[in-house]
């Protein structure tokens, strides 16, 4: 299923403009599948239009993704956290002597004369 490119031209979220978001939801029936952009700060946003709500999904920078619930016709929002998108940059400091991502490393013929 596909949007054309002139529904999607015409689609700007604002999670502040509750009037909009009404409008989102009414017409709803344009938007099949979720809709997949950039934020305003260029993370990762999936939103989904439905009759009564609006979801998103922000990947964002620091790892995390961030789900939005926002019901516009009470004005109400819930916000969770789904965990991490993507691992840290750093090893951690456990991994400095014989670990390997997270498990010990078993009967290392290298090691096996060390006391």
């Amino acid at each position: 299923m596909r949007i054309s490119d002139e529904v999607l031209k015409q689609v700007v979220f604002d999670s502040g403009d509750w009037a909009s978001m009404r409008e989102l939801c009414k017409n709803h029936e344009q938007y099949p599948v979720p809709l997949l952009g950039k934020t305003s700060i260029g993370e990762d946003i999936i939103i989904e239009v439905l009759s009564d709500r609006i979801i998103t999904e922000v990947y964002q920078e620091n790892g995390w993704v961030r789900k939005n619930f926002y019901y516009p016709e009470e004005c109400t929002t819930e916000e969770l956290f789904q965990g991490k998108w993507k691992q840290s940059q750093q090893p951690s400091k456990k991994r400095a002597r014989g670990e390997l991502n997270g498990s010990q490393v078993l009967n290392d013929p290298a090691r096996s004369n060390e006391t």
